[in-house]
């Protein structure tokens, strides 16, 4: 005889499809301890400090419609994202600490842009953005 198919929200099959995904994850080139990774595990993509010998997230990025580029810094301190607050994909460049806190937005006399990958020197004495505005680049040194 068959069983009925499950239907409620805890029945395996759904579950799942509702495994947190990661999406993309980078080391520190000079701190290979500390990762960024993207994943959904709040429900919307967001940007997480990847502590690698034990395994732990922190989330990073709080994004109202998520986050999905990142940079971290050489050493580790920094991870570099844009700030886009109502999912328009226009906002700005900011940085956090990799343990947290608040996002210190880079280019505060700028107009919004859109930022399709962010680069890091080795040195972290530049880093650059794609912004699509008219297909220039943008450039700036902390």
């Amino acid at each position: 005889m068959l069983r009925s198919i499950r239907t409620d929200p805890q029945a395996a099959w759904k579950q799942r499809f509702r495994v947190p995904a990661l999406i993309g994850s980078q080391i520190a080139r000079n701190n290979p301890v500390r990762g960024l990774i993207c994943s959904n595990h709040s429900g919307i993509f967001q940007l997480h400090a990847w502590d690698i010998p034990s395994g732990k997230l922190q989330q990073l990025s709080h994004e109202p419609h998520g986050a999905l580029i990142g940079a971290i810094s050489p050493d580790g301190r920094y991870i570099y994202y844009p700030l886009d607050s109502d999912g328009d994909e226009f906002g700005y460049i900011a940085r956090v600490l990799f343990e947290g806190g608040k996002a210190q937005d880079l280019t505060p006399r700028f107009l919004q842009y859109p930022c399709s990958q962010i680069c890091l020197t080795a040195t972290l004495t530049c880093c650059a953005l794609h912004a699509l505005r008219g297909s220039s680049s943008l450039g700036a040194s902390y």
